[in-house]
């Protein structure tokens, strides 16, 4: 069946090797994957169970034992969906042009520029203009124009921080270790999505949602640079955070306010998050315009369960509530022991 049967190689994913695999014996990928589908499984199913089955029949195929190392993104789509970009291709040219071969990297979906390069990713056939697609890879070859992915022109860019945060964790890890390296990824991004949600410009839409978005892998490298620079910056968060609750005057309420964030308030990963928005609230509650804190926010925040606020406000003075369950900003101070003890 295959009369060429190319070593797979570390740093390639399974799909990269296949792309090889048809490339070198004249094959289109969907006949390449029309052999493995009659083994009874789909080419691309998520199935865990079904990418072993596939694995296996490439080893059979190849003779290549080492094929059951490559990484597959498919393999880990149940757990770690959300780190891998299933339908946008995107590589760099300046390494296919030396070694023809697509490196596993590219299929995370915040992977965006090379490290070894300093170019970004390209995902559009830069004379045309089309996307770039698997059976592109195969060819390595623009399917409209034919203009060779080695040919094609991308732009110097330093790495931003989160690509080189995934590439350091995968540099040299096994297929042992991998589920241990896609989780501190996983919680790497999740840590940053309120960084994200603090940018100017709704920018979390574009970052998170890309491919509906049609963001350009330049502006993605934007917004993760910056979400990072704020991740990094404690003192640049509470200054955003603080404009951002400065923001909207008509809205009264803490909650209003800062709506798209209070899912973060209660996630593991978001901590630190946390620990600023309520240091931030803390020592500018008296300088803001009045506005209305919550019970339930004051608990998330600080930690603070609500009956011992409302507890020792009513001790203090039964107006400050007034039966309702929510404080005015300008109270904020009056829970400093509390807080105080809680930390």
């Amino acid at each position: 069946m295959f009369l060429i049967r190319p070593n797979p190689n570390s740093t390639e994913s399974l799909q990269g090797y296949t792309f090889r695999l048809a490339r070198a014996n004249g094959y289109r990928l969907s006949q390449l994957s029309s052999f493995v589908s009659s083994k009874s499984v789909r080419f691309r199913s998520f199935r865990p169970e079904d990418r072993v089955v596939i694995k296996a029949c490439l080893v059979a195929m190849t003779g290549h034992t080492s094929v059951n190392n490559l990484f597959d993104p498919w393999q880990h789509h149940q757990k770690h969906k959300e780190l891998f970009d299933y339908k946008r291709i995107k590589v760099c040219s300046s390494c296919v042009s030396t070694s023809s071969r697509t490196h596993f990297l590219w299929w995370f979906k915040n992977y965006l520029v090379c490290h070894d390069h300093q170019e970004i990713l390209i995902e559009k056939c830069s004379k045309c203009f089309t996307a770039l697609t698997e059976q592109a890879l195969v060819a390595m070859q623009c399917t409209k124009c034919n203009t060779l992915i080695s040919e094609m022109q991308s732009e110097t860019q330093q790495p931003d921080k989160l690509t080189l945060y995934i590439k350091d964790h995968l540099d040299a890890v096994n297929v042992v270790d991998i589920e241990c390296a896609l989780n501190k990824i996983l919680d790497r991004i999740l840590a940053l999505k309120p960084y994200v949600r603090l940018i100017p410009g709704e920018m979390f839409r574009t970052w998170h949602h890309p491919e509906i978005n049609e963001a350009s892998i330049n502006k993605l490298v934007d917004i993760q640079s910056n979400a990072m620079a704020l991740f990094k910056n404690r003192e640049h968060t509470k200054k955003s955070l603080l404009n951002r609750i400065s923001q909207d005057k008509d809205k009264l309420s803490i909650s209003a306010k800062m709506h798209d964030f209070s899912s973060y308030l209660s996630h593991p990963n978001n901590t630190q998050f946390k620990t600023d928005l309520a240091d931030t609230l803390r020592t500018n509650a008296k300088k803001l315009d009045s506005f209305d804190i919550e019970l339930t926010w004051l608990e998330k925040v600080y930690g603070i369960e609500r009956s011992k606020i409302r507890s020792l406000l009513d001790s203090i003075d039964p107006s400050i509530l007034n039966g309702k369950a929510r404080l005015n900003s300008k109270c904020l101070y009056i829970l400093s022991d509390l807080i105080d003890d809680k930390s």
